[in-house]
């Protein structure tokens, strides 16, 4: 699919989305389009006093002897709690690799 094409679909997205929005008096759709360039993004409520909504994606990261591990990538809002028992495990097998004899 050429990159038009796409640019096309998500124009069209979108305006289903608006119209849906402004026919319903609502604010807010699933998987919202925020962005032509990067339809993938969706906003992250953080409920912070300078920036209440964020862009991007989200990063779970550990260090180990220095050097940074990214563990998990999201552009959807997510829990940190529900991958946290699989990051923990990943990060102890791999330090204790790096230990070993």
């Amino acid at each position: 699919m050429t990159t038009d094409t796409q640019l096309l679909e998500t124009i069209g997205k979108l305006y289903e989305q608006q119209l849906l929005m402004h026919q319903n008096r609502i604010h807010s759709v699933p998987n919202r389009i925020v962005s032509l360039s990067q339809p993938y993004v969706r906003p992250i409520v953080r409920g912070k006093a300078k920036a209440p909504v964020e862009f991007g994606a989200k990063l779970d990261i550990s260090v180990t002897g220095g050097f940074a591990r990214l563990e998990y990538v999201s552009y959807e809002a997510y829990n940190e709690a529900e991958n946290l028992q699989q990051v923990i495990e990943r990060y102890y097998r791999l330090r204790s690799f790096m230990y070993q004899g």
